[in-house]
């Protein structure tokens, strides 16, 4: 039913069909990353500043999304590309984002050393949210909390190649995405995407009661799905 759902309103989105997606080896989920209001104060406003932010962005969105696949050579050539896009950053944007970015690709680096691709994955998720947070909302094309639905799916999606995933991080994180949801679901205009994003919550939650790796691996596409389909709606709400 769920993916019934995703695909009707798959096909009617100019967004289309999810692309491929792309914390540190050790310690919390986002314990690296800078507080939201920390980095919404420091937003940059230069377009060169923003391009490269949004190119860091997907760097490390993709990075997220091979080392989750267990593709280890892309994932290691890719090292090399994201550290010359952040490297455009130092002494434009603000030291702290700059420095935050850097930590996470030595994260990375030190993860790929080991031969832990869920270390890289994670690491390149937390590098993901901390360029997405860097960004001046009022340029980006959809409200921060629909790229935060992305994070928290890269994260899920790192945790979830494991042959016996950590179901507690897990469920942390099912309910850090909850919250990301509850704070823009009102704003979506479409009671079918609406009703989709809730049931995709849910199915996740199941998947999690149930140590169903296959089903939440599943779900996990599913929310990234969501997210452009969000993207879309949001999109057309401010044009």
């Amino acid at each position: 039913m769920i993916a019934a759902t995703a695909g009707a309103l798959l096909s009617t989105s100019p967004v289309g069909r999810t692309q491929s997606f792309g914390k540190a080896t050790h310690g919390k989920d986002s314990e690296f990353s800078p507080n939201l209001k920390v980095l919404a104060q420091a937003s940059v406003k230069n377009e060169v500043i923003r391009q490269s932010l949004n190119d860091t962005a997907a760097e490390f969105e993709r990075i997220a999304t091979l080392a989750a696949k267990r593709q280890s050579d892309p994932a290691a050539n890719s090292l090399g590309a994201i550290t010359a896009v952040v490297n455009k950053l130092k002494g434009a944007a603000p030291d702290q984002i700059y420095r935050n970015l850097a930590d996470r690709i030595s994260d990375m680096s030190e993860a790929q050393k080991n031969g832990d691709f869920e270390g890289v994955a994670l690491a390149a998720a937390e590098g993901y949210r901390t360029a997405r947070l860097a960004q001046d909302p009022a340029h980006l094309a959809a409200p921060v909390e629909v790229y935060m639905l992305e994070y928290t799916g890269l994260k899920a999606l790192a945790l979830a190649g494991a042959d016996s995933p950590d179901w507690s991080r897990l469920a942390a994180i099912n309910e850090e995405t909850s919250n990301y949801w509850a704070e823009i679901s009102p704003r979506v205009k479409q009671i079918a995407l609406r009703n989709l994003t809730d049931r995709i919550i849910s199915g996740f939650k199941l998947a999690l009661a149930q140590a169903n790796v296959t089903e939440l691996r599943f779900v996990i596409k599913l929310q990234f799905d969501a997210a452009n389909l969000l993207k879309s709606d949001l999109i057309k709400q401010k044009g």
